[in-house]
């Protein structure tokens, strides 16, 4: 799913910088179709707003993995607020496209631009995603 970058800078708190660096790393397995990377990101205790649980969130990833054989996705972080030590949530923008051949050609793709709310627990030494939301952002 799904999932994203965004630049870091030298005033924010290790725990700002260690949430991008996973955003970032999930951008790259999303691109690179890394199924394993997404089950370490996901949390056991996982739950969207849809009732989707961890297996079904992974399910979709794998979903979207089988559809399309590239994936780019393009996303900027707009928040993170940190609660306490060990929780955050951020908010990100996400545009996805997808192509079932190996590169992205018009008439061949299809794409989706997000709204998506993360909620992150500490975990060890791993911030891990436990809740979601996400909604499309209409175009014209």
């Amino acid at each position: 799913m799904v999932l994203l970058v965004g630049a870091t800078g030298c005033s924010e708190s290790d725990p700002e910088r260690q949430i991008r660096e996973r955003i970032a790393a999930a951008v790259a397995a999303a691109e690179a179709r890394d199924t394993g990377f997404f089950r370490d990101l996901i949390a056991e205790s996982f739950v969207d707003q849809r009732g989707n649980d961890r297996q079904s969130m992974l399910n979709l990833v794998r979903a979207q993995f089988f559809l399309n054989q590239r994936i780019d996705v393009i996303s900027r972080v707009q928040t993170i607020s940190l609660e306490g030590d060990d929780a955050a949530r951020t908010v990100l923008a996400a545009g996805l496209v997808g192509s079932p051949g190996s590169r992205i050609q018009l008439g061949e793709t299809s794409g989706d631009l997000y709204r998506i709310e993360l909620e992150w627990i500490k975990d060890g030494a791993d911030w891990r995603v436990i809740g979601a939301e996400w909604s499309g952002l209409g175009g014209p």
